[in-house]
């Protein structure tokens, strides 16, 4: 498998972005596909347990922070069912730049991939198959 990565940069000040909706739904307003400030790296294939393979299989996931040379300090943060990859969309208190926060992007290189299956940039139902303009395709679930 050789990955294809269309790479893009997360915000600068994650402390302050992405603050929840004043109804404190933070994905109110999201739409599907890859959200502003993730990434997405696109897989070959993808071989599911089943046997059945997702191909191409585009991972939308976003980072915080500087990976060190010795790739020590990463964080790697799961999120919700109902999230995105955008960690300052939904944990802005515990982000940021320094030891004031829980994760403390100073120190830590902080990454987020989307769950397959989610709307939200990585391979789901919602995936336009190659070669169509069809959503909604039959999706395996294993």
């Amino acid at each position: 498998m050789s990955p294809s990565a269309e790479l893009g940069g997360a915000p600068e000040n994650v402390a302050s972005s992405g603050a929840a909706a004043s109804d404190g739904d933070h994905m109110s307003g999201a739409t599907t596909g890859v959200p502003p400030g993730a990434s997405l790296l696109v897989l070959d294939e993808f071989v599911l347990e089943s046997g059945q393979k997702l191909a191409p299989c585009p991972v939308a996931y976003t980072t915080y922070g500087t990976l060190n040379s010795a790739g020590t300090n990463v964080v790697v943060v799961e999120h919700s069912l109902t999230s995105n990859s955008n960690v300052h969309e939904w944990w802005s208190p515990m982000l940021g730049d320094g030891p004031e926060f829980a994760i403390d992007t100073s120190q830590s290189f902080v990454f987020c991939a989307n769950y397959l299956g989610s709307p939200y940039g990585t391979a789901s139902p919602l995936t336009h198959k190659e070669n169509s303009n069809a959503k909604g395709e039959p999706f395996p679930i294993c």
